[in-house]
């Protein structure tokens, strides 16, 4: 499937997700509306209509030559990508989500995310790569993923989403 906003939108939804495929493979070029000095935000993901505390998240950053990481577990969501936010205007981020053996119903789902978003600081641009590693604490076959902003209100219009079945 494919998603490529006409005008700002809070999530965007893949839904009814055969089983057909061994892996999912999801791209991400977009931005949201998040009004920060750094300008980044995170996609967040939930499977199946899941916002139970069920997610678990880790990731490492390298911005401005410094590593960072961080994590967040039992969380009612999982993160996938950084997302460039509303402070770099006409810029848009990167990213790409494996999600393996998706519909398997044997191991709890993870899905690895590398992305890369340019950001300000200081006005100065400069660029942020972070790779997310993001568990579901389910053994369930995913048939749905939504896609939101952390902690902006919308993905911006022009924003893309596309979602491959791989054998």
């Amino acid at each position: 499937g494919e998603t490529i906003l006409g005008a700002d939108a809070t999530s965007v939804t893949f839904s009814s997700i055969p089983g057909d495929y061994q892996h999912l493979l999801l791209f991400i070029k977009a931005r949201t509306d998040r009004a920060v000095a750094a300008g980044a935000d995170n996609v967040a993901c939930n499977f199946n209509n899941d916002t139970g505390t069920a997610y678990s998240s880790q990731n490492v950053n390298a911005a401005a030559l410094i590593v960072s990481g961080g994590e967040s577990v039992n969380a009612t969501e999982g993160y996938v990508a950084v997302c460039s936010g509303s402070t770099t205007s006409a810029i848009a981020s990167a990213g790409l989500v494996l999600i393996p053996q998706y519909a398997a119903t044997t191991f709890r789902k993870i899905a690895i995310g590398m992305s890369t978003a340019q950001v300000l600081v200081d006005t100065t641009a400069g660029i942020n790569l972070r790779n997310w590693a993001a568990t579901w604490d389910s053994t369930s076959a995913i048939t749905e993923i939504d896609l939101t902003p952390e902690l902006g209100t919308n993905f911006v219009t022009g924003s893309a989403f596309v979602l491959y079945g791989v054998e």
